[in-house]
């Protein structure tokens, strides 16, 4: 149905795909959790179906040597409005699970226009020689801040470009504060973030984290055995931890008065190699807006867990399994 809505557009306006090829390829590969709508069959290859036709859709397939994936979220609308976070398009991440977007405008869009055009032209048949072509020539500026705008910082993972902000804020982020730090991660087990949230719980910071009940599948339910595992670091470290009753994709972190959204597990894969990208900022009214919506619903209707609920005889062998994840 989404791609359906996207061909009929592409008749009024310039559309651009880029999909990861190993995400979509694994996703159509895989059984749905739930069972599909009554005569459904899914759609064997996303890309022909987009190209069937007399459409005008542009496609294009980000390789993936070395495994490192481009697990970005982010759609962009005329170079002025942006939509980015956790959000796959897919019937699960919509419909099922417990997931989290944001929409920006403004200036802000004008760094993020540039991140799509980029991976855009690097994913040409010519590879690293097609960022020698002059970019696309559509790309309008997003104009001045809205009335009520506050200042957002892009922060992107690429490993080709040696940056890995959203885990270098990140830790900054956990290592200043004074009063509380907040997570919601389907995944916690990078060691790093874990030793700085353990630092921060010795200060006497309020440190409470949420995690999902994953998927039932043979990755999942290792990253499921690391993340309890952690979670007992983190208890016996005089941390919370909650379990969401279900699966929860969000990827949002609170520190004191600083937040940050996007696309970023807090594993080494995320943090350190694939392609992602989050905002951050530290407006009041919008750090107290992701607090109200978001956590303290979830904290609400989530299961604390106890250091019992973390034990297994897995652990030892689990932790650097993950570690490699």
């Amino acid at each position: 149905r989404y791609a359906d809505i996207v061909r009929e557009r592409a008749r009024a306006v310039p559309v651009r795909v880029l999909i990861d090829d190993v995400g979509s390829t694994v996703s159509a590969s895989m059984e749905p959790h739930s069972p599909p709508p009554t005569g459904f069959r899914a759609v064997p290859d996303i890309v022909p179906y987009l190209r069937r036709g007399s459409s005008s859709v542009q496609v294009r397939r980000i390789l993936n040597p070395w495994l490192v994936l481009d697990h970005c979220k982010l759609l962009v609308f005329d170079g002025k409005t942006a939509m980015l976070g956790g959000i796959n398009i897919g019937r699960e991440y919509y419909s099922e699970w417990h997931d989290l977007m944001v929409r920006v405008r403004g200036p802000v869009v004008d760094q993020l226009q540039p991140e799509f055009d980029k991976k855009w032209r690097f994913a040409h048949p010519l590879g690293d020689l097609s960022l020698l072509r002059t970019p696309p020539g559509f790309s309008p500026r997003a104009g001045p801040p809205p009335p009520g705008s506050f200042p957002i910082r892009v922060l992107s993972t690429n490993l080709l470009e040696g940056r890995r902000e959203p885990l270098e804020a990140t830790l900054r982020a956990i290592r200043a504060s004074r009063s509380r730090v907040w997570i919601e991660n389907e995944y916690i087990t990078s060691d790093r973030i874990l030793d700085a949230l353990i630092a921060a719980c010795n200060r006497g910071v309020d440190v409470r984290v949420i995690i999902p009940v994953l998927p039932d599948d043979p990755i999942e339910k290792t990253m499921d055995l690391a993340n309890h595992q952690a979670a007992g670091v983190l208890l016996r470290a005089g941390a919370i931890v909650y379990r969401y009753p279900g699966m929860t994709h969000m990827k949002a972190t609170i520190c004191d008065g600083w937040a940050t959204v996007g696309a970023t597990n807090l594993d080494t894969h995320s943090l350190q190699i694939s392609y992602e990208l989050n905002i951050s900022y530290s407006d009041p009214p919008a750090v107290r807006e992701l607090a109200r919506r978001v956590f303290a619903k979830d904290f609400a209707v989530s299961k604390r867990l106890t250091l019992e609920d973390t034990r297994s005889w897995f652990n030892p062998f689990v932790e650097p399994l993950a570690d490699q994840l």
